[in-house]
């Protein structure tokens, strides 16, 4: 199965402004760590997101334009949580003037503790391309770690590249315009 079938929630807060050669976005964001299959809470997620840049080409008989921005993604996570169910039981023996009783005696417990080796606070900074032809957008862009105060031993990237394609959902649903 894909995922840990945990149900995790999220908002965002978001402003953006350009003119014809300026952009600037800022986001703050929250995602609450939902129980998977396997009980594992996923720690709360919190952001910041920040883009500033410019169109130096802009072409409207062509309907294309270039945006070039410097991004920067603050983040802050806590600490995985697990729960387990900690199970006990015995039996007590008694001898009461010859005749023997048998009681047992059974205890559950459930116990929540963090994996140390996860959240933590990082930053990341990095370039990013967006081409805009018609109704679609090519964005190439690359985050490079500028600060990482990790919660013990993680596996990270030194740095990360991502490529993404758009399109308005209104060509895919004519009936959303």
């Amino acid at each position: 199965p894909i995922g840990r079938g945990a149900l995790q929630y999220g908002a965002t807060v978001s402003y953006d402004c350009e003119t014809p050669k300026l952009y600037g976005r800022w986001e703050i964001s929250a995602h609450a760590g939902g129980t998977g299959d396997d009980d594992v809470r996923r720690g709360n997620l919190f952001g910041f997101d920040m883009g500033l840049g410019g169109f130096p080409l802009i072409n409207t008989e062509r309907e294309m334009s270039l945006k070039v921005t410097l991004e920067t993604h603050a983040r802050y996570q806590e600490k995985d949580k697990y729960t387990a169910s900690l199970a006990a039981a015995t039996t007590a023996n008694t001898t009461i003037i010859g005749h023997q009783h048998a009681v047992y005696f059974a205890a559950s417990q459930t116990v929540t503790y963090s994996n140390d080796n996860t959240g933590g606070r990082w930053v990341e900074m990095g370039p990013a391309v967006t081409l805009y032809f018609r109704n679609y957008a090519f964005r190439l862009n690359s985050y490079y770690p500028v600060y990482r105060k990790l919660n013990g031993a993680q596996m990270v990237n030194d740095w990360s590249l991502q490529f993404t394609v758009g399109m308005p959902l209104s060509k895919l649903f004519p009936w959303m315009r």
